[in-house]
């Protein structure tokens, strides 16, 4: 599943920037593993500005204690971890993410650092921000 989210440089005309959907992939999570996912990779020639990421929860059965996660550029924190509220199906979270521009190669993750205890949690995380050509 793609997302799409409309960015407008405000130099576009002048030639160092652009007009850009960025192409935000939704990738699957299981919030009751500790572990951390690779969300969006930089692409060659841009610029990444995250603004937002969401998680959603697709199922969850036997609820119990929630898991805890952040938001990370390549090693560096896009947030505190922070403890999920996500309890029932359909259920999400959208995060203001700590940012600047990344340049190409970046990874963009989601990791649950500490993992939830319900019988099962999956869901989806999904990033929203801004890429501009360089």
């Amino acid at each position: 599943m793609n997302y799409y989210n409309l960015s407008i440089s405000s130099d576009s005309t002048e030639g160092g920037g652009s007009t850009s959907g960025i192409p935000s992939s939704s990738v699957n999570i299981d919030f009751t593993v500790a572990q951390q996912n690779n969300v969006y990779t930089v692409p060659s020639g841009k610029k990444f500005y995250p603004e937002t990421g969401i998680l959603l929860t697709d199922t969850i059965t036997g609820t119990s204690t929630p898991p805890t996660y952040k938001w990370l550029a390549d090693s560096t924190d896009l947030m505190t971890a922070t403890v999920a509220t996500m309890s029932t199906v359909n259920d999400g979270e959208v995060d203001i993410l700590d940012s600047k521009f990344y340049p190409a190669g970046t990874i963009i993750k989601m990791e649950v650092t500490s993992a939830g205890t319900s019988t099962t949690h999956t869901g989806k995380a999904i990033l929203r921000g801004v890429l501009i050509n360089v």
